[in-house]
C-alpha cells in the first residue's frame, strides 16, 4: 500500500494550490453537486473544485484525482479536501482497507489521534479518521480528517488538511463534504 506517498501528496497539493479570499457564515447547504464520473460529494458555500488540469501543470500525480478549497485562508493555509485512489494487487473489504489506512499514517511525527467515527460511504462502513500530526518538520502541526474505502478494486482517500486548531465553521464544512463522498452517480 502507498499511503505514505498518497499523505505526502495531500500536504503538497494544500501548499501549491492557491485560493482568493472571500467571507461570510451560512447554513450548510449544498452549493455544488460534484460528480467526475466516478466520485461525488457535495460543496458548501465558500469551497470550490480545482481543476484536474490545473492539477497537472501544479505537478500533481495521476493519484490526486479531485481537490476542493476553501476560499478563505486559515492560520495562513488554505483548507483542502485531497481525493486519491491506488489500484490494489489484492482484494481488500472497505472496512480492512478504512484500518489500514489509518495504521499508516500512526508512524507520522507529533501523530495523535483526535477522534475517530463510523460512517457508511455507498452502504460500506468505514471509519472517519480524525488525527494531528506534523509530517513536515518545518511547518506547524495540522488536524487531518481522512477517510479510505474500497470501490472495485480500486483504493480510494479522502483527506481534509486544516489548522490544528480549526473554526468551528470550517470543521463543520470539511464534515459536511466528507458525509457527502460518494461512488455512485445519482442517475
Amino acid at each position: 500500500m502507498r499511503f505514505r506517498r498518497f499523505f505526502g501528496i495531500t500536504l503538497l497539493g494544500g501548499s501549491l494550490l492557491l485560493a482568493g479570499c472571500a467571507g461570510g457564515k451560512e447554513e450548510l447547504s449544498c452549493r455544488e453537486q460534484y460528480w467526475d464520473g466516478v466520485f461525488g460529494t457535495c460543496l458548501p458555500s465558500g469551497w470550490k473544485s480545482v481543476e484536474p488540469v490545473g492539477l497537472r501543470a501544479r505537478g500533481v500525480p495521476e493519484e490526486v484525482i479531485a481537490v476542493f478549497q476553501a476560499d478563505q485562508f486559515a492560520s495562513n493555509q488554505i483548507p483542502t479536501v485531497m481525493v486519491t485512489k491506488e489500484p490494489l494487487v489484492r482484494d481488500w473489504d472497505a472496512a480492512s482497507y478504512s484500518d489500514a489506512s489509518i495504521k499508516s499514517v500512526q508512524t507520522l511525527s507529533e501523530f495523535s489521534v483526535l477522534d475517530e467515527r463510523d460512517v457508511t460511504v455507498d452502504g460500506a462502513k468505514i471509519r472517519l479518521h480524525t488525527f494531528s500530526a506534523q509530517p513536515i518538520p518545518e511547518e506547524p502541526a495540522k488536524r487531518f480528517y481522512q477517510l479510505s474505502t474500497v470501490v472495485r478494486k480500486v483504493g480510494y482517500t479522502v483527506t481534509a488538511t486544516l489548522p490544528l486548531s480549526p473554526e468551528r465553521d470550517l470543521e463543520k464544512q470539511v464534515l459536511f463534504i466528507l458525509n457527502g463522498v460518494t461512488f455512485r452517480s445519482e442517475e
